[in-house]
């Protein structure tokens, strides 16, 4: 969303198998993730939760973390959550300990476009609990800071409250509905 087609790059690597494939194909996702890092050299890199509970989600953060160890660049890590609010209901307690490390990203500029490519799974939309579908349809992103301070601590006590508030409905939402299955 609002990223030109010359600076998205797709790997071609199997949908499911990130996790299970050989060493040697391993090494090829992180050596094309160095070289990209190398190329373009982000001040940032936002990838899936390390313990998102899904293997493509958790073996990527790891791919992007080697990667990033081998270019030697210094890069802030942002770690986005996807199906582990949806795990088990316990999370939502775990959730609380990231709040310090979290912040909100406004994308009401994009919310149309998001809006659109959510409906674009119509397969996947018509399988998933409605609190989990209206957890992406929110106009802010929640991301999980790796090693840094958050911006959510600069900001002023209002901001940072309505932050929280935010957050804490991010890590309550969809309480009481059923899980979804992955």
């Amino acid at each position: 969303l609002g990223v030109s087609e010359a600076n998205v790059h797709f790997l071609g690597f199997p949908d499911s198998e990130l996790k299970t494939m050989p060493a040697a194909r391993r090494e090829e996702i992180i050596e094309q993730l160095r070289a990209l890092l190398l190329t373009h050299r982000a001040p940032e890199v936002l990838v899936s939760h390390g313990e998102d509970g899904h293997g493509d989600h958790e073996a990527g953060y790891l791919f992007v973390i080697e990667a990033i160890r081998r270019s030697g660049l210094k890069v802030r890590l942002q770690q986005y959550a996807i199906w582990r609010p949806w795990l088990h209901p316990l999370y939502r307690w775990s959730c609380l300990r990231e709040l310090s490390s979290a912040s909100l990203l406004s994308i009401e500029p994009v919310l149309r476009e998001k809006h659109a490519a959510i409906e674009a799974y119509a397969s996947q939309l018509a399988t998933l609990p409605p609190g989990f579908i209206r957890r992406f349809r929110r106009p802010y992103e929640v991301y999980f800071a790796s090693g840094e301070a958050s911006a959510v601590g600069q900001e002023s006590p209002a901001k940072v409250l309505a932050a929280l508030a935010g957050l804490l409905g991010w890590c309550f939402s969809g309480f009481g509905e059923a899980a979804a299955p992955l």
